[in-house]
């Protein structure tokens, strides 16, 4: 299995999420052969998370085309489940953009955020302010910008990190919460595994 030896998924994948000297053990709410799907740290919204590959892919366009199918398989069964339990979910990824090591992302570990809430619309919006929009069916439209090494989308060399979280949470009318890492709100994190769980 191909691992990054200082890539926090990986070593979680591996070990549990530890979190200043305590383990919390296995957040891993359901998976596929190649695929996991977890709860967040730091939650923006109830019920946000995370579908990433088992092994290190820097962005979703790193991971080998194969398992596309199997991503969009996951990605289904992940809307159904957050549907039923909260509402109906949108999936981004910050990600890899072209050879820079990270998107607007603060880990290279391929992960699509998913967030249930009525917000994608407004998100959706404010990104056409900024980029040009381009529809693409499914994974394997953005395999041709992997190899002519062309992002998926322009991004400027200023945009800051986890900035689709930023537009998020002045949409949910709470801008301070779009950092996980000033508050990893660890109580939400265990409430929505709990409830996805079951």
């Amino acid at each position: 299995m191909m691992v990054k030896e200082d890539c926090s998924f990986c070593d979680e994948f591996e070990h549990g999420l530890i979190i200043h000297g305590k383990n919390y053990g296995d957040r891993i709410l359901w998976s596929t052969e190649n695929f996991v799907v977890f709860p967040v740290l730091g939650p923006i919204v109830a019920g946000n998370i995370l579908i990433a590959p088992k092994q290190h892919y820097m962005g979703v366009t790193g991971i080998p085309e194969q398992f596309y199918d199997e991503l969009e398989e996951i990605q289904e069964k992940t809307k159904r489940k957050v549907t039923e339990v909260y509402q109906p979910p949108f999936f981004f990824e910050h990600g890899e953009v072209g050879e820079r090591p990270r998107g607007g992302n603060c880990i290279d570990h391929a992960h699509l955020q998913v967030i249930p809430s009525n917000v994608g619309y407004h998100v959706v919006a404010a990104l056409e302010r900024k980029f040009t929009r381009r529809v693409v069916k499914n994974y394997h439209d953005l395999r041709p910008n992997k190899e002519q090494r062309i992002p998926y989308i322009d991004v400027p060399d200023a945009l800051t990190s986890q900035y689709v979280r930023q537009i998020i949470a002045v949409q949910i009318g709470n801008p301070s919460r779009w950092d996980w890492r000033n508050d990893y709100r660890i109580d939400e994190m265990l409430i929505a595994a709990e409830r996805l769980r079951s």
